[in-house]
């Protein structure tokens, strides 16, 4: 058993990245991706319509540029990804504003030359995250900043701009469903179609029950590796049991039971002690399972985030993504280890002497 302590912690220590993802933010958002690249797109325009009419909605549509400061001496232009959005972005994605603010409604609808950086590009072409307020040239063009966002990108430096100046549609969706119910993910379904975004174009994914897999599948390896090392404590205590009471039994051949208290009192207490210790493992070991079916069987509805291969919200997805492989990793890990100390156990336990 002691041996198995630094596997155990090692494996726990998996858990880290997978428990990383609590700190996002997924709650009650809706992801809405297309099954394939034919699926329809959707017109940017009906969008802010239905945004004002039933709840917000945001998509990304991006591409290459080229941006840098404007003014005279400008060090020079920096790759940047340009993503054209509505004005509901950072309300939907929740990530925190380091500077000023974003672009408003507003600036969409008059197609004002307004935009946010992330904090990767505010670095990068200011020099600092406090760049609101400062001009500066996309693809030669000019633009005022109107903040700064930590969106969590640290490859990329990204630009917020409103769609409506460079025009496009929009694919995959993110909508924000109502805490209190009243916009649920039944509502929102039904209400997209007015979108043309119909369910045999596209796959609908709940954020917030798709993030517990991970998170559930390395609690769930935890759980096992406890089983496991509870199990382990089984066949010595059972073999302790099984001596005292072969002593005990041999003081009965020349004693009556009633006397056995008087003689063996410490032998007694001990033997109590051990039966105990035994049947609290093993009471401990069945509410731990029990909890682990509860906690498994919900992911048959779930679908799987590792097969989304977004375009749309990398920065929002990245870790729900990157903690998919360590999760597994440790699940079946888990499992393993459990199997293998299993079969040492019991073939421990019916070894003859």
């Amino acid at each position: 058993m002691i041996a198995a302590v630094p596997l155990f912690l090692s494996l726990a220590g998996l858990c880290v990245p997978v428990f990383m993802i609590w700190r996002k933010d997924y709650r009650n958002l809706l992801l809405v991706e297309p099954l394939a690249l034919a699926s329809p797109q959707i017109n940017i325009n009906k969008i802010e319509q239905f945004c004002k009419n039933e709840f917000l909605i945001t998509y990304e549509i991006s591409r290459a540029a080229k941006a840098a400061q404007a003014r005279a001496g400008s060090p020079g232009e920096y790759p940047v990804i340009l993503t054209g959005t509505n004005s509901a972005w950072l309300s939907i994605m929740g990530f925190p504003l380091l500077d000023g603010s974003f672009f408003s409604e507003q600036a969409w609808e008059g197609k004002l030359r307004r935009a946010a950086l992330n904090k990767e590009a505010a670095r990068t072409i200011f020099g600092s995250v406090k760049a609101a307020g400062n001009r500066l040239h996309i693809n030669r063009e000019t633009w005022i900043v109107t903040g700064v966002v930590d969106d969590g990108d640290r490859k990329h430096c990204r630009i917020y701009a409103p769609s409506s100046i460079g025009g496009g549609t929009a694919d995959a969706l993110m909508a924000l469903l109502d805490s209190a119910g009243r916009i649920n993910e039944g509502y929102a379904k039904n209400s997209l179609k007015s979108l043309g975004v119909q369910a045999k174009d596209f796959t609908f994914y709940n954020l917030e029950n798709v993030s517990r897999l991970p998170v559930g599948r390395a609690l769930t390896a935890f759980g096992i590796l406890v089983i496991a090392l509870l199990s382990s404590a089984v066949p010595p205590l059972w073999k302790k049991i099984r001596a005292l009471c072969r002593d005990l039994r041999g003081e009965l051949k020349n004693h009556y039971l009633r006397e056995l208290p008087s003689l063996r009192l410490n032998e007694l207490f001990r033997l109590a002690a051990l039966i105990f210790v035994l049947a609290a493992a093993g009471a401990a070991m069945l509410i731990l399972a029990l909890n682990l079916a509860a906690l498994c069987l919900p992911w048959q509805d779930l679908p799987d985030i590792a097969d989304l291969n977004p375009v749309s919200f990398s920065s929002k997805l990245a870790a729900l993504k990157s903690a998919v492989p360590p999760s597994r990793i440790l699940f079946w890990a888990a499992l393993g280890f459990t199997g293998i100390f299993a079969a040492v156990g019991i073939s421990a336990l019916f070894r003859k002497k």
